[in-house]
């Protein structure tokens, strides 16, 4: 958890302060210019790591529920499974969830090269996710595959667990409507 933190500090801090001393190198001298960016940068840094960072992390936690580990707070989530499924089955069941039940746009779907991309549409909390779900289909009994959440922008610091949930959603659906077929 302090590992997040620091890391959405350090990113904020550095982004806003090379913007600050590049406008402040117009009006100012070197020396001058850099050490009249250390506030606003600080200050920016501070407020948004303690402002939003709490917001994300508790978003996290009640997504994740009793699953709680470091991983919770990422952006780009992945989960692995197997399932007692035909590919082409399985292939089609996760299509069709993608599609129908969580309303994503299919940018790839192609059985050749065993995987589906798809992405999210744009929410309040984030630009979209690009949802990528690679099938790995040489155990003739289990068709594997892995899941994987990630934000559009790769510059997203803070998606409030919304590529956590996407995860847990399609594993969830996947591992109860598997045993359906």
């Amino acid at each position: 958890m302090t590992g997040f933190y620091l890391k959405l500090f350090l990113v904020n801090f550095t982004a806003m302060f090379a913007g600050a001393a590049g406008c402040y190198l117009f009006k100012l001298e070197p020396p001058a210019a850099l050490l009249a960016a250390l506030y606003p940068a600080g200050l920016f840094a501070v407020l948004i790591t303690f402002a939003a960072g709490p917001f994300h992390a508790a978003a996290s936690k009640k997504i994740a529920g009793a699953a709680c580990g470091a991983e919770i707070y990422r952006t780009r989530q992945s989960a692995e499974l197997s399932i007692g499924l035909d590919y082409n089955e399985l292939f089609s069941l996760v299509h069709r969830y993608l599609k129908e039940k969580a309303g994503f746009e299919i940018a790839e779907a192609d059985t050749r090269t065993r995987r589906i991309t798809a992405r999210s549409p744009i929410t309040l909390k984030t630009f979209g996710n690009v949802i990528i779900i690679e099938f790995d289909n040489t155990d003739p009994i289990l068709t594997k595959l892995k899941i994987l959440s990630r934000p559009r922008l790769s510059t997203t610091m803070l998606d409030y667990g919304e590529n956590l949930k996407i995860v847990l959603d399609i594993r969830a659906y996947l591992l109860q409507n598997a045993t359906h077929q």
